[in-house]
C-alpha cells in the first residue's frame, strides 16, 4: 500500500492526473452527500441541490482512475468489494426524475417534478387555479355586501383556510357581525370574515398548500427508502474519493514543497540526510536543514541540548514527523532517509497543560509514559521534551536517569531522544558509551550575546540562556537586568551557607577537642555546656 501511494505520488510530479483528480474533486467539495440522500427533509438544499453535480464528479473519477487499476490500491479496494458503478447513474436518474430543481431552488424547500404523482399534481393544479377562482367568487361576493362596501376579495391561508376580506375603512365596527359574515381577525388595513362561500371553498379544497407538502415529503420518503438499500455502495465510492483526495494531497505537497521519496528497509535504523520541519518552510524562505543518524546496534539513545529557544523541539519534531509521513506513503520534507518501519511514536513533553479527567500536568505526562514505557519494542521512537517539566528539579533529573537506563538495560532498547539541560543526566550516561549519542544546537557569541544557528551538531551545551532568549524575544531591558543580578546573586547563596556551616563546625571542634582540625582529647565539661549544645542546634 505504502509503495501504491508514493507511486500516485511520482505520478503526480511528471504528469497532469493530480490536477484533473482535484477539479473533480473540488466539485464534490467535501459534500456530505450520504446526509443529503437520506435526511433530505433536514438536510440543506444547498447540498441536495449539487447532489446530481457530485455524483457526476464520483462517476468520472472513478472513470478516470480505472485504467491505473494494477497501481492504484484505492480502485482495488472499491473493485474488490464488488462496487456496482451503475447505482451511482441510477441515482441520479432517480433525483432527476422526482426533485424539480428550479422550483427546489426557488420556494427552499423539496419540490416533487409533475409526473411522479397523478394526485399531486391535481393538487398543484388547484393550487394554480386559486387565484383566479378567487378572483371570480369575490366579484360575486361584492355584489351580495352593503352599497357602501366598494371592494372586497377571497383569500386563502395555510392552516386558517379562505376567508373574505374587507378594508378596514369600509366597515365602521369590523368585529360587529354583518349580514351573513362571521368575524375572524384583523390586521393593520383589512378586516377577514367567513360566510357560506368560504366554508364550502374549505370544505372542497380544503388545506390546498399543506395537502401539497404533505404529498412531496411522502414522495421523498419513499426515495429516500429507495435509496437506502444501495447505501452501502455510495458510501464506498465516497470512501473511494477520501482516498484520491488524499493521494492528491501528498502529490501536491511533494510537488511544490520539494519533498523526496524515503527508502524503508528493515535494518533498524534512522538515516535523514538535510531535513526540515515543513511549517517552517511555509513562513519563511531561510530554511535550516539537519541531519539525523541512528542505528540499531549503537547511538538509539540521543541526548539533545542547548540553550532555550536554540530549536530542539522544532528539530525533535521534525524528526518524528518524517518517520511519520514515511509510514503513511507519502513524501518526505528531506534531501533523502533511510528509515526502519516503526510500530509507534511517543511523544513525552511537560508543556502540554490540560484538565481532562481532572488531571494535573504531571499525571498526563506520567499517564503518557506509562504507556509508552509498558508498549515499547525496538521499533518504537520515543521522544522526551523536557519531560515531567513540573517536577522539582532534582525529581525530574532522577526520573528522566531512571527511565533512561530503563530503556538502555532492556534488550529492544526503542530509539529515545531527549532534550536537557541538566548536567546531571550527562554525568549519569557516560558510562553507557557508545549507546548513548550527544547532539547540540549550535550557538555563537555576538556582542556579549548568544546566537543560535538552530544546526543541530554533535557536542553538548548544557547551558539554558533564559535571560538571554527572554531579552531577544522583547522583554524589557530593566527586567533582564535585574534577572541577571539576582542570577549572581542566587549562586552565591549556597557558597555563604557551606562558610558558615564550616565555620560552626570548626567551632565544634575547637570547643570540644582544643583545636579546630580534631584530637583524642576530649573532656565531658566541654561537652555539657550551653554553648556545645547552641552551636549543634545551628548545625541543623
Amino acid at each position: 500500500m505504502l509503495g501504491s501511494r508514493r507511486w500516485v505520488t511520482r505520478l503526480g510530479l511528471c504528469s497532469d492526473g493530480c490536477r484533473d483528480c482535484r477539479k473533480f474533486i473540488d466539485w464534490i467539495d467535501g459534500c456530505r452527500i450520504t446526509e443529503g440522500l437520506l435526511a433530505s427533509e433536514s438536510a440543506p438544499v444547498e447540498d441536495a441541490l449539487c447532489i446530481r453535480i457530485r455524483l457526476d464528479a464520483i462517476e468520472a473519477l472513478i472513470t478516470m482512475c480505472k485504467p491505473y487499476c494494477e497501481k492504484l490500491y484505492p480502485v482495488q479496494e472499491l473493485l474488490l468489494t464488488n462496487f456496482d458503478s451503475a447505482i451511482i447513474g441510477n441515482v441520479k436518474s432517480w433525483l432527476v426524475h422526482v426533485i424539480d430543481t428550479e422550483k427546489t431552488e426557488k420556494e427552499q424547500r423539496f419540490v416533487v417534478r409533475r409526473g411522479v404523482d397523478t394526485t399531486l399534481d391535481k393538487w398543484n393544479e388547484t393550487y394554480a387555479c386559486l387565484p383566479d377562482l378567487l378572483s371570480q367568487l369575490a366579484e360575486d361576493e361584492l355584489g351580495k355586501l352593503r352599497e357602501n362596501i366598494r371592494t372586497c376579495g377571497l383569500i386563502y391561508f395555510p392552516l386558517v383556510g379562505y376567508l373574505l376580506k374587507i378594508p378596514k375603512v369600509e366597515v365602521e365596527t369590523p368585529d360587529i357581525q354583518l349580514s351573513e359574515l362571521e368575524f375572524a381577525f384583523t390586521d393593520n388595513e383589512m378586516a377577514y370574515y367567513r360566510n357560506k362561500t368560504t366554508r364550502i371553498l374549505d370544505q372542497r379544497y380544503g388545506d390546498v398548500m399543506y395537502a401539497i407538502v404533505d404529498a412531496e415529503t411522502t414522495i421523498m420518503h419513499h426515495l429516500q427508502d429507495r435509496l437506502l438499500i444501495h447505501t452501502q455502495s455510495i458510501l464506498q465510492a465516497s470512501q473511494f474519493v477520501a482516498e484520491i483526495d488524499c493521494l492528491c494531497a501528498f502529490a501536491m505537497a511533494a510537488k511544490h514543497m520539494e519533498w523526496t521519496r524515503p527508502k524503508i528497509v528493515n535494518e533498524n535504523c534512522i538515516h535523514i540526510y538535510k531535513g526540515w520541519y515543513p511549517i517552517q518552510q511555509t513562513v519563511s524562505t531561510n530554511i535550516i536543514k539537519n541531519s539525523f543518524y541512528s542505528d540499531g546496534s549503537k547511538h538509539k539513545i540521543t541526548l539533545l541540548t542547548g540553550p532555550n529557544g536554540s530549536g530542539k523541539s522544532i528539530y525533535m519534531k521534525s524528526i518524528a514527523l518524517i518517520i511519520y509521513l514515511t509510514h503513511i506513503g507519502s513524501y518526505i520534507p528531506a534531501e533523502g532517509a533511510t528509515i526502519s518501519a516503526f510500530d509507534a511514536i511517543h511523544i513525552l513533553t511537560g508543556t502540554n497543560s490540560t484538565e481532562r479527567d481532572n488531571c494535573s500536568t504531571y499525571m498526563m505526562a506520567l499517564q503518557m509514559a506509562s504507556v509508552a514505557l509498558r508498549n515499547l519494542t525496538s521499533k518504537t521512537l520515543i521522544i522526551m521534551d523536557e519531560f515531567a517539566k513540573p517536577v522539582n528539579k532534582l525529581e525530574l533529573d532522577a526520573l528522566t536517569i531512571a527511565m533512561t537506563e530503563f530503556l538502555l538495560l532492556k534488550n529492544e532498547c526503542p530509539y529515545t531522544i531527549i532534550a536537557t539541560h541538566n548536567h546531571t543526566i550527562l554525568r549519569q550516561l557516560q558510562m553507557y558509551g557508545p549507546q548513548v549519542q550527544y547532539l547540540t544546537m549550535r550557538t555563537v557569541p555576538h556582542e556579549g550575546r548568544v546566537v543560535c544557528l538552530y544546526e543541530a551538531v554533535n557536542g553538548l551545551n548544557l547551558r539554558s540562556e533564559a535571560i538571554s532568549t527572554a531579552h531577544d524575544t522583547g522583554l524589557p531591558k530593566k527586567i533582564t537586568e535585574r534577572a541577571l543580578t539576582l542570577k549572581d546573586f542566587l549562586s552565591t547563596i549556597p557558597t555563604h551557607r557551606m562558610k558558615n556551616r564550616n565555620k560552626k563546625v570548626r567551632k565544634v571542634l575547637k570547643l570540644v577537642y582544643g583545636t579546630d582540625t580534631g584530637g583524642s582529647a576530649m573532656t565531658l565539661d566541654k561537652i555539657f555546656n550551653s554553648e556545645f549544645y547552641e552551636l549543634l542546634e545551628s548545625l541543623d
